[in-house]
């Protein structure tokens, strides 16, 4: 009541003589327009656009159900309509006609009726504040005053409340299902974010996932983009430029950059605003006015901070939002061309890491670069506006900061002349390793078989080193182009002030006052800060020009040619579906022709066999029927040279999509639901031919099994049995099948050829032309024509089966016995059991290492974040490092807080002590510069390198030491793949940035508060109010971020997958034609969707916090001004001057602490993936390390000595509820020969993997399982040896060769050896290296493989050789195994090599191992291969695992593994004879009789 009682009174009388409001203006002419604006601006604005908005809404259709909010609506008008008789009735007539129609036809709030309303609003507000200046608030001339200043104002914004409200809950389909939230929230709750709220409310409340990630809406279409995009890039000018990608870009995207220009050039206008404000707030603390001017004044300077700090965030906000949408948009376009590019370049450069790596790095580079295009001209003007604001202020002197930006820009100018090249060399880097990472995870079990690990994970590493080596060569620069920011920053206010001080007390002028000082301070903010971003453009534009021609490289890549052409009308007519006529085809564009001037015809609808021996260009006669490889000399005419016409191709190593059984036969024929355009009775004949029933049967989930990233899920024969089941389902014309029955079993490979290529088979009922590529000679007499190469590349002969038995030549000396009439075999009963899939496939139902218990912590850790994960990233940094950097953030902070208060001393001092004020003020300067320098080369120069490398060994270890077999049974490539590439690009280069800036902001912070507290001491107060507010908002925020950022990161994947999967599969999509590569580039656009969904939601909340932030400065710099105009007599304008200078910096703060908070948190995400990676692991590591509570047993070199095996009542899982092996007992004798057979998914795979420990014995309760369960080798118990021990003692010839194409020939065989082989510069070093070369060589001529290299690299180019020549001979060890082009066989015969080599000079014992090793190799060169193995292994136990039945009749012992059981053993000849035996049946599948073919 005191208080009320104090207050004059509020509406005054004529008679007082004062007047009846404040002004805005003092110049009558400028108050005039300002009336007229507010009193008659708003109507005016809705009359003129009504008219239109009404025309366009009445053609719209209803969007919205029956609901009740529109009549809520109709009874606020009336108010309005009162209100009207102030303002205008035509306004409130048109908000009469307007509000249903926008209500019933716009998904979204009116922006019309909202913006009316809300400058209505602002309008009353400014009015009332007038009138409370003068303390009058009556309406002048009106006896309505409480309506008119309270009723009228309160109506409207009712009003503007219910207009603005969402209508999502109440839209019709499809508009409620489709639009995203923010294309439902209008235009005010766009530009204040707060369709956001309820994303933030349901990820404090609840953990997200992709599901729960809303649609991008029908502007952001991915396909529609990446449309536009390829159609743009088609139209480009040829020769192409430089910038003929950029410029595709812009002219795809420029109605997207467009729209960034209004919001940025607002936001310019109010930025250069700012000093106008600071120095009339100075001016007016100092000033002595009357009470009326005074109250007016401090009106003018509020209404002042309210617009250019509020419109300044809005501005801030739109700019921003509709920059992410530019990016995304290009994001979209640039990965569209990148994949379309998968589909069309030639196999020989085709590279799905490198197309990875440009997607996820190159392509996301240019694609952000909107924000440089905008930041080139908005910093230009800004820069020029500031420049000219400075001259104002301090004269001539304003030259200085243009002086330091010119200096600083020369010294960038030479830190940047290699910024492009050093990148280059990063981003190449970065590639090599991810690349090898990638073919070593394709290849791990090979790479453990063969007891590589250390090799390999050698190998990796020094990749990373050189990635490490390249990353600090070029973040050197950029710690260099950062400090040289810094300079600007600190020393540009430094010369300027202090020249100014000097020139003045020289001159005699006016010394520096506290006005001058703090508005030149702001003018030169405006300017150095756009200078430094004009500074930075330097390297970004050579990095983006670096990323753009790495991008445009790779899209103008040599297109795949093909020059195959359409029969002649004659041929087409007849009988021909294919003619090759003198045709000399070479497998790469470098490499030597395999074919020569082959000659043949495939006759229609007949059925095709291509044999002959390893390396003589079978697979590459195929892909140039593909039209994959062109000839260089010849022709080749076809019936389906016009993709679409009906092709089929299944390759020598299936390729299938990531999907359903169901999808990977059927194929973009299915619909979303899978179901859509199959052909059930169709579909159920293939599935029989291709014997899947059986197997199908032992699945859960049938044909909606995932098969997994390059079916991992699946044996090798079920994946080459569902790629046929694609091929005879698409009822093809022509089918090219590559050695596809090679992984088949004896008894399945009957089935299959029987049913697909037999005379009742399925491709002969449709009358496909089938070209079969196989070594299986018992298949021969049902070719309609057979075809044979030589090892010349040439035709030997071909002909049918009676013609070609009645010359001379290999078929006349092929030994075939026909079965007895009428009799089949029979399939073996229990044939796929889930006990074993061949393998790693045994573990399709594997979970990932993670428990239930383990992700339901890991989704709390998502939203709530980890506290631990800091001490687990700070390990890794080093106690001293972290000190180095905490410390010197420290000392800058309370540096860069020090200077604005000894500014005011010096400003307050009238120019006494100058030299002295001066001289200070520069050591501050100095001080604060080398402490932040020193901050920036320690994080990125030591601490981001170090803590990477411990970092990515720690990853490494985990996946190539410590994760089980079954990891990489369940988990794609991808997944895998991505922590190798945008988890540790994050781990390098975010993690380390956001460290910096988390602590450089906490301490900034911290310094403000307590320099806001000094100067106005009544604000302090209020802290605590903001730092709960602060405290609630990061809160909010920081629970949806995390999880957002996460979901990011591993949607991430999604793309990469794609990518792989489109690079290892374009030849097949190719053949399958249009709708195969439209369902490709629809899936690929379906993974881009779904990563940007997270990015872009996570943008959004991102803009709501800089958007809340960014009002928080409005407010504060409102409390500032009116604390000082409240207590003007007792406040300073050095005092005023300090706190506006820590408003302008909080907020920047405030922002970069919450930003840099978040990603240090999502950046740890990736330190959490690897943590829990680790630890799952790590349990099951130990445990198989542990021997049973035995001690652990490292064996000599040279052991197993004899090399007996002995299983007693062995058995072992995958997963624990299915036993692989059951119940094993045999002992096998030292120098015995075994042959392992049976069905595919029998477990012979598992038996050998047991011996390797790449299964665990299972022990009770696993149902099953026996406790005394063993398996020995001389005696010793495995499970007290170590894994990587145990394998590098045996010898191992796997299925997969694993040949890296960038190795050398030395350094591929090189992998099994214990001890690194030494190269510098091409040159052998040291005797020891020079009698390995021998070794080498010797091991490669064994196996014959030694004179074809030397045949194809004395073809090669000078430059392609790689060696150098001794002797006038080239050094083919220096060659890559990529250069050397070899054919699957071939790289058979050198993991042969490889096994000759452990055998000489590897350390390695009496045991080997042979797990299909002659699977893809002709007869001629199987008995090559046994011969080099029974004459290098003479004594040696040797294990074989065969589907080819005749590798394993030599052998001294046969084991027949059924359903993970071994059933029979015995000598191949007593077995052969046992009547109803498993193993007399497998042989009738083989048609073996007598012990022939």
């Amino acid at each position: 009541m005191w208080l009320w009682s104090r207050l004059p009174p509020l509406c005054l009388l004529p008679r007082d003589g004062l007047p009846a409001r404040g002004r805005l203006s003092d110049d009558d002419r400028v108050e005039a327009l300002l009336q007229g604006l507010l009193n008659f601006g708003p109507a005016a604005f809705l009359l003129l656009a009504a008219p239109v908005r009404i025309a366009q809404l009445r053609r719209a259709k209803l969007v919205v159900v029956p609901n009740r909010r529109g009549f809520v609506k109709s009874t606020r008008r009336g108010a309005d309509t009162v209100a009207a008789q102030v303002l205008s009735v035509a306004a409130a007539a048109a908000v009469c006609v307007l509000s249903p129609l926008e209500h019933g036809r716009n998904a979204a709030p009116s922006a019309l009726l909202t913006g009316y309303l809300a400058l209505a609003l602002l309008s009353d507000a400014v009015r009332a504040g007038l009138l409370l200046v003068a303390w009058n608030l009556c309406w002048p001339g009106s006896r309505w005053s409480s309506w008119a200043v309270v009723v009228a104002p309160a109506a409207r914004l009712g009003l503007f409340l219910l207009e603005a409200r969402t209508k999502r809950s109440i839209l019709r389909e499809p508009w409620a299902r489709t639009l995203p939230p923010e294309d439902t929230a209008g235009y005010f709750g766009v530009a204040f974010f707060w369709w956001v709220n309820a994303v933030l409310r349901k990820g404090y409340a609840t953990v997200f996932s992709l599901a729960d990630m809303p649609p991008l809406g029908p502007s952001m279409d991915v396909v529609l983009v990446r449309e536009a995009m390829l159609k743009e890039w088609d139209r480009r000018e040829r020769p192409e430029g430089r910038y003929a990608l950029l410029k595709a870009q812009l002219r795809c995207l420029w109605r997207a950059h467009a729209s960034v220009v209004p919001p940025r050039l607002v936001f310019v206008v109010l930025s250069c605003s700012q000093p106008a404000l600071v120095s009339r707030a100075i001016t007016f603390v100092g000033a002595d006015l009357p009470p009326l001017e005074n109250r007016a004044e401090a009106f003018r300077l509020l209404v002042m901070a309210l617009v250019i700090y509020a419109g300044m965030a809005l501005a801030n906000g739109m700019y921003q939002r509709r920059l992410v949408r530019l990016n995304c948009l290009g994001r979209m376009g640039l990965v569209g061309l990148l994949h379309r590019r998968c589909l069309t370049m030639r196999d020989s450069d085709a590279d799905g890491s490198g197309a990875v790596t440009l997607a996820n790095s190159d392509a996301e580079d240019v694609a952000n670069s909107g924000e440089l295009v905008h930041d080139l001209w908005s910093k230009t003007l800004e820069l020029a506006v500031g420049m000219y604001l400075l001259a104002r202020e301090v004269g001539w002197v304003c030259v200085l900061p243009l002086l330091v930006v010119i200096a600083v820009s020369r010294a960038v100018e030479k830190i940047t002349d290699n910024v492009a090249e050093r990148q280059m060399d990063f981003s190449q880097a970065t590639q090599e390793r991810v690349s090898l990472t990638r073919a070593v995870l394709d290849a791990v079990k090979t790479v453990r078989m063969m007891g590589a690990v250390d090799r390999i994970h050698a190998k990796i590493r020094d990749a990373r080193d050189r990635e490490m080596g390249a990353y600090v060569r070029f973040y050197r620069l950029m710690v260099a182009f950062f400090v040289s920011s810094v300079v600007l920053h600190l020393f540009s206010p430094a010369f300027t002030l202090i020249v100014y001080a000097v020139q003045a007390q020289i001159r005699g002028k006016q010394a520096l006052d506290v006005e001058t000082v703090f508005t030149a301070l702001t003018i030169i903010d405006i300017v150095c800060t756009p200078a430094n971003t004009l500074l930075g453009v330097i390297p970004e534009a050579a990095s983006l020009l670096a990323a753009l021609d790495r991008l445009q490289k790779y899209l103008l890549l040599p297109d795949r040619e093909d020059k195959r052409l359409a029969l002649d009308s004659g041929d087409a007519s007849s009988d021909i579906a294919v003619r090759i006529d003198g045709a000399t085809v070479r497998p790469a564009p470098t490499a030597d022709p395999v074919l020569k001037n082959i000659t043949a015809s495939l006759p229609r609808g007949r059925l095709v066999v291509v044999s002959g021996a390893v390396g003589t260009g079978k697979t590459t006669l195929a892909r140039a029927l593909l039209g994959d490889v062109p000839p260089d000399e010849g022709e080749i005419r076809s019936s389906f040279t016009e993709e679409g016409r009906g092709v089929a191709y299944c390759a020598q190593t299936a390729w299938l999509p990531n999907g359903t059984i169901r999808d990977a036969i059927c194929g973009p024929l299915l619909d979303e639901d899978g179901n859509g355009g199959v052909d059930e009775v169709w579909y159920r004949r293939v599935l029989h031919a291709c014997d899947l029933e059986q197997d199908l049967d032992q699945m859960p989930l049938r044909d909606a099994t995932v098969v997994g990233s390059r079916g991992t899920a699946l044996s090798g024969g079920q994946k080459q049995r569902v790629a046929l089941a694609r091929a005879v389902y698409a009822r093809p014309g022509l089918a090219i099948l590559d050695d596809v029955l090679s992984a088949l079993d004896a008894t399945t490979e009957q089935h299959v050829f029987d049913n697909l290529l037999g005379l009742k088979g399925l491709f002969r009922e449709l009358g496909t032309t089938v070209l079969l590529i196989t070594h299986a000679i018992q298949h021969l007499p049902l070719a309609d024509h057979i075809i044979v190469l030589d090892e010349h590349g040439s035709v030997a002969e071909q002909g049918s089966w009676e013609d070609l038995r009645a010359r001379a030549g290999y078929i006349s000396n092929v030994v075939l016995k026909e079965p007895p009439s009428g009799e089949r075999s029979k399939k073996l009963q229990n044939g796929t059991d889930a006990a074993d899939q061949d393998g790693d496939e045994d573990a399709k139902d594997e979970e990932s290492p993670s428990s239930p218990e383990t992700e339901r912590m890991l989704d709390m850790a998502r939203k709530t974040g980890d506290i631990t994960l800091y001490s687990y990233y700070f390990r890794a940094v080093g106690p001293g490092q972290l000190f180095l950097l905490t410390f010197s953030l420290l000392v800058y902070s309370a540096l860069a807080g020090l200077i604005p208060v000894w500014l005011r001393r010096l400003a307050e001092s009238g120019g006494e002590r100058m030299w002295f004020y001066t001289g200070v003020y520069f050591a501050l300067t100095t001080a604060t510069f080398l402490s932040v320098a020193i901050a920036v080369a320690t994080i990125f120069l030591i601490i981001a390198p170090s803590a990477g490398t411990v970092l990515h060994t720690q990853l490494l270890d985990a996946v190539l030491r410590l994760a089980p077999q079954t990891y990489f049974s369940t988990t794609p490539t991808a997944a895998t793949l991505s922590r190798f590439g945008p988890d540790m690009g994050m781990l390098d280069r975010s993690l380390p940035f956001a460290l910096f800036q988390a602590l450089q902001a906490l301490f900034r912070v911290l310094t403000q508060a307590v320099l806001l507290v000094a100067v106005q001491p009544l604000l302090a107060a209020a802290l605590p109010v903001a730092a709960a507010f602060v405290f609630v908002i990061q809160k909010l925020y920081l629970a949806t971020s995390r999880q957002l950022r996460l979901l990011d990161l591993e949607t991430r994947s999604l793309v990469s997958a794609s990518f792989l999967e489109t690079a290892d599969g374009a030849a097949t999509v190719r053949a399958f034609g249009p709708r195969w590569a439209a369902a490709s580039a629809k899936q690929n656009a379906g993974a881009v969707d779904s990563a940007l969904r997270p990015e872009y939601l996570l943008a959004g909340i991102q803009q709501w916090l800089d958007v809340v932030l960014d009002l928080m400065v409005p407010g504060l710099a409102v409390a500032v001004i009116g604390l000082a105009a409240a207590v003007k007599e007792s406040t300073q304008p050095g005092q005023l001057a300090i706190a506006l200078s820590v408003v302008l910096n909080a907020n920047t703060y405030l922002l970069r602490l919450v930003s840099a908070w978040t990603r240090l948190e999502t950046a740890l995400g990736a330190i959490s993936r690897l943590r829990a990676f680790r630890l799952s692991v790590a349990q099951n590591w130990e445990e198989g390390e542990e021997g049973g509570g035995e001690t652990t047993y490292i064996p000599p070199e040279g052991w197993p000595i004899h090399g007996d095996v002995v299983f007693s009542r062995f058995s072992a899982a995958y997963v624990p509820e299915t036993l692989a092996l059951n119940d094993i007992s045999v002992a096998i004798p030292a120098g015995a020969r075994v042959g392992i057979v049976g069905r595919t998914g029998s477990g012979k795979t598992s038996l050998v993997l047991s011996l390797l420990r790449l299964i665990e014995p299972a022990i009770p309760p696993v149902p099953g399982a026996q406790e005394e369960g063993a398996v020995s080798i001389d005696g010793v118990d495995i499970c007290r040896i170590p894994r990587e021990t145990l394998r590098a003692r045996l010898i191992v010839v796997p299925q997969d060769p694993m040949v890296l194409a960038t190795d050398t020939v030395r350094e591929s065989l090189a992998v099994v050896l214990p001890l690194p082989v030494s190269r510098e510069d091409n040159k052998i070093v040291g005797d020891a290296d020079v009698k390995r070369d021998k070794d080498m060589v010797e091991a490669l001529q064994r196996v014959g493989l030694w004179s074809i290299m030397q045949a194809r690299a004395s073809s090669l180019p000078r430059e392609e050789e790689g060696g150098e020549e001794e002797n006038g001979k080239k050094d083919v060890l220096d060659i890559t195994m990529g250069t050397l082009a070899l054919s699957h066989g071939q790289q058979q015969l050198f993991a042969l090599a490889r096994a000759v080599l452990m055998r000489r000079v590897g350390g390695r014992g009496r045991l080997v191992l042979l797990d299909e090793a002659t699977s893809s190799v002709d007869a001629a060169t199987d008995k090559v291969m046994q011969s080099v193995v029974r004459e290098e292994f003479a004594g040696y136990t040797v294990l074989t695992i065969a589907h080819r039945l005749d590798t394993v009749m030599g052998s001294d012992l046969v084991l027949v593994m059924d359903g993970g059981r071994l059933v029979e053993v015995g000598k191949p000849g007593d077995l052969a004879g046992k009547e109803g035996g498993r193993f007399r049946e497998l042989l009738r599948g083989g048609v073996w009789e007598d012990g022939k073919r």
